[in-house]
């Protein structure tokens, strides 16, 4: 338990997430299909392999991942702040 600290947020891209799941990576090589998502796919190498939960921990870091590439400002809290405090200062003048 750290006060103050609320969430540890991700740092890195897709392919970090995939260096620290080497097991996956390597399995993922081998799938039927190159776009595989190692959900629901037929001749998925990963999934029946990989334990569930390490799997599913593999999902929401590349989810996470990629909403982040999409809006890399989503969960910095100084560039909330800072945005906030423009808002209310622009308010103020007007």
């Amino acid at each position: 338990d750290t006060p103050g600290v609320r969430s540890l947020g991700l740092v890195g891209d897709e392919d970090d997430v995939g260096a620290a799941f080497p097991d996956i990576e390597e399995r993922a090589a081998q799938c039927r299909f190159r776009n595989c998502g190692h959900e629901s796919e037929p001749g998925c190498n990963v999934r029946g392999f990989v334990d569930d939960d390490r799997l599913a921990s593999f999902h929401a870091l590349v989810r996470e991942s990629r909403r982040r590439a999409r809006n890399p400002w989503d969960h910095d809290p100084q560039r909330a702040l800072s945005v906030l405090v423009k808002r209310v200062t622009k308010n103020k003048k007007r």
